[in-house]
């Protein structure tokens, strides 16, 4: 499993959902219950803006390597460290030399 090193900007966004069985019946009356353990779906959404080509092409080579189902270790910018996984990222040129990186990290509970 590797490790995921590189510090984001401190743009950071945390979203939070949660995963749920529901059951409608009529007049509008509802059943919910919690689906799972681990009914929390957690995704940081993180930058790393103005990186020089070669950071940032280490960035996307790490997500591509890992293609969205190898999970990886990260600490939040909370202190927290977890698996996570990234299925989705973009990237942006602004000028020569330099890109704009987004990404959602989205916390995985495995052994």
């Amino acid at each position: 499993m590797s490790t995921f090193t590189y510090d984001p900007d401190f743009r950071i966004k945390k979203n939070i959902s949660t995963k749920v069985r529901l059951a409608k019946f009529g007049d509008n009356y509802e059943q919910r219950q919690a689906d799972g353990v681990n009914a929390f779906v957690k995704v940081w959404n993180l930058e790393f803006t103005q990186r020089l080509d070669a950071e940032a092409d280490a960035i996307i080579l790490f997500f591509e390597t890992a293609k969205g189902v190898d999970s990886f270790d990260w600490t939040d910018p909370q202190g927290v460290a977890a698996k996570y996984v990234c299925r989705q990222w973009s990237y942006d040129i602004p000028n020569a030399g330099r890109k704009n990186i987004s990404a959602d990290f989205e916390l995985v509970y495995e052994p």
